[in-house]
């Protein structure tokens, strides 16, 4: 199985979305790839912001149980591919982690962080990581 680590600071906005995303096409598709995500700056245990939330049932897809989940080694050995959701994320994790094996990637554009902003702006980050997630899901399950 294939296993998408995304990354991002607080693991409670795009980083969350861009897991719940990846897994609904891993369901759609029936693929044998999932995805995880963590945060680089944040603590264990805090729920998906309301904004992530909504712009994810607008979807049809829940992020209610989510819960932050902060970098670690075992996390990152897990990980067959290391999605940053800036290039910044995954130079910081590459400098922390200089022995990962996981090939590090990044979304470019690179997704602005929507915290604390409004449904709006979740939404407007979630529309901007689909067609990313899409491409990379393409790539990872069409080569595998």
């Amino acid at each position: 199985m294939t296993t998408v680590l995304f990354v991002c600071t607080g693991n409670t906005c795009r980083s969350p979305m861009a897991e719940c995303l990846f897994n609904a096409l891993c369901r759609q598709h029936q693929a044998d790839a999932r995805a995880i995500s963590a945060g680089i700056y944040t603590e264990n245990g805090l729920p998906a912001s309301g904004g992530a939330i909504r712009a994810m049932e607008r979807r049809g897809l829940h992020l209610e149980d989510h819960r932050s989940s902060v970098i670690i080694p075992e996390l990152l050995s897990q990980a067959d591919v290391i999605m940053g959701v800036s290039k910044r994320h995954v130079d910081l994790i590459r400098s922390l982690y200089p022995d990962i094996k996981a090939q590090c990637r990044y979304f470019d554009p690179e997704i602005p962080d929507p915290y604390q902003g409004s449904d709006a702006l979740y939404e407007y980050t979630a529309t901007q990581m689909e067609p990313q997630i899409a491409a990379l899901f393409h790539l990872l399950t069409t080569n595998a």
